[in-house]
């Protein structure tokens, strides 16, 4: 007999809830639009959704590069750092990839785009670890 491992592979369609989660990667990226450069900023989580162990689970946001009051980005890593960081912070840099390898967990939802068969998930919040109620079983959908 010759075995020989499959390596996992690697998914972006995970079940609505809450899961245990970590950020795996933190990159800038650049689009050309009609107004000039756009710097935004892409957030990758590695999901731990139960009953998916032989797939990496990943999940993935896009942000424009601002830590405005009222910014997309603002607003979403209050929910992880909570809202007294950029109080303290106030007028010093931070180096958004410092989160790389910290543990939190995350809220997925799905949308339904016309002429899709497969929802879309976000990544619709992000929290301290084990503040959430996490989600133990597979969407009612039964799919991976």
């Amino acid at each position: 007999m010759i075995n020989i491992i499959i390596p996992k592979e690697t998914t972006f369609d995970l079940p609505e809830g809450n899961y245990a989660a970590k950020i795996d990667s933190v990159k800038h990226i650049t689009k050309q639009t009609s107004k000039g450069i756009d710097h935004q900023v892409r957030f990758l989580f590695r999901v731990h959704v139960p009953e998916m162990e032989h797939v990496n689970t990943l999940a993935g946001k896009n942000f424009k590069l601002s830590l405005d009051p009222n910014s997309d980005l603002r607003l979403f890593l209050a929910g992880l750092l909570g809202p007294k960081f950029f109080i303290n912070g106030s007028g010093k840099p931070f180096d958004i990839e410092t989160l790389i390898g910290k543990e939190c967990e995350v809220e997925l939802k799905h949308f339904l785009g016309r002429n899709h068969d497969k929802p879309m998930v976000i990544v619709a919040s992000i929290h301290p670890r084990l503040s959430l109620e996490v989600t133990q079983a597979i969407s009612a959908r039964g799919e991976y």
